[in-house]
C-alpha cells in the first residue's frame, strides 16, 4: 500500500486486524472499541495508519451524541486545567483562540475567559448545541476546511487529541500554516507511537482503536510539520485526569477476562467521586510555530 502522506512510498503491514468486515465503528470520544484495525508503516517516513485512513467517517461524528462524556465533565475540567496550566504562557488577553475538535466545550468554557476571543470548530451537532447552551461558547457545526476560508490570521490553534482522528491531517496541517504569522502558535496533544508503552505493548496498545486513523511519532511529526513550513519549539507531557468510575469502565473493555468485574466497579457510585492521574509518558503536548 502507498503511504498516504506521500504516494511514491511504500507501506507494509505493522499489525494484522482482528476485527470482523461487519464491525460499525463507534467515533464517540469516550469509545469502549478496541477492536483493532489492521496498521500500515511507510517505510520511508515511518508514518502509522490505519486501513480505515480514507473512510468517510464525518458523518459519523456529525451525529455524535456522547453522554458517558457529558457525565465525566467534572473531571474532564480538571483534566483541562492541567493542560491549560501548561500553555498559559501562550494565551494572554489578546489572544484570538481558534479550537479544532472542541466537542462538548469543556476547554473553550476554560479558555474564553483567558484571551480576547475564542471560537471552537465541533462536527458532532449535539456537542456544538451542549456547548452553546452551557458554555455560552462561539461553536461553529461545519468542517474545518469550510470554516478557515473565511479567517484571517489566528494567534492560538488548539487541537487536543484530535490530529489522530482526521481524514486528512497533512491538508488540516498546510491550511493551519497559511492562518498563521510569525507570532502565531500551534498547540496539539497527540500519543507517541516511539513511547517505551507504546514499543511494549505492541498491538495491544490502548490508543489502537478503529477512530484512530494516523498514529504518530516525534520523528515523523517533525518532517511533516517542516515540510509545511512549521517547526516544533517545545514539547511537554500530556496526563489524564479521569474518574475512578470511568477508569474502571475502561479497563472493562481493555481487559476482557475480567471485564465484567470492573464494569461492576464502574456502577459503585462512589468512584465518581475520585479522580486519578494517568501518566504512562505516552501522551505530548506540541508547541509549533512558523518558520518564516
Amino acid at each position: 500500500m502507498n503511504c498516504p502522506y506521500n504516494q511514491k512510498h511504500i507501506s507494509k503491514v505493522l499489525y494484522k486486524s482482528n476485527k470482523t468486515n461487519n464491525h460499525a465503528i463507534n467515533v464517540n470520544c469516550t469509545s469502549l472499541d478496541y477492536v483493532k484495525p489492521t496498521l500500515f508503516k511507510c517505510e520511508e517516513c515511518d508514518l502509522i495508519f490505519s486501513e480505515l485512513y480514507n473512510s468517510p467517517l464525518e458523518s459519523n461524528y456529525s451525529e455524535v451524541v456522547d453522554t458517558v462524556y457529558i457525565d465525566q465533565i467534572k473531571s474532564k475540567k480538571k483534566y483541562f486545567q492541567l493542560v491549560i496550566s501548561k500553555i498559559e504562557e501562550y494565551l494572554t488577553k489578546e489572544s484570538n483562540v481558534l479550537e479544532i475538535g472542541s466537542y462538548y466545550g469543556v476547554l473553550g468554557s476554560l479558555l474564553k475567559p483567558r484571551v480576547k476571543e475564542y471560537n471552537g470548530i465541533e462536527l458532532s451537532k449535539h456537542g456544538a448545541d451542549f456547548s452553546k447552551k452551557n458554555f455560552n461558547l462561539k461553536i461553529y457545526n461545519d468542517k474545518f476546511e469550510n470554516y478557515i476560508k473565511f479567517k484571517s490570521s489566528i494567534d492560538v490553534i488548539i487541537m487536543s487529541h484530535v490530529i489522530e482522528h482526521l481524514g486528512n491531517p497533512f491538508q488540516i496541517i498546510k491550511l493551519i500554516e497559511q492562518k498563521m504569522n510569525l507570532k502565531s502558535t500551534l498547540i496539539f496533544s497527540t500519543y507517541n507511537m516511539d513511547s517505551f508503552i507504546a514499543r511494549i505493548l505492541g498491538y495491544n496498545y490502548q490508543w489502537i482503536m478503529p477512530m484512530h486513523l494516523y498514529y504518530f511519532s516525534r520523528k515523523t511529526l517533525k518532517k511533516i510539520l517542516q515540510d509545511n513550513n512549521l517547526k516544533i519549539v517545545k514539547i511537554k507531557q500530556d496526563v489524564h485526569i479521569v474518574s475512578l468510575k470511568y477508569f474502571f469502565l475502561k479497563l472493562s473493555a481493555l481487559v476482557p477476562l475480567i471485564g465484567s468485574l470492573f464494569l461492576f466497579m464502574s456502577k459503585i457510585k462512589i468512584f465518581e467521586k475520585f479522580n486519578i492521574k494517568i501518566n504512562l509518558g505516552d501522551l505530548d503536548i506540541y508547541f509549533v510555530k512558523k518558520i518564516k
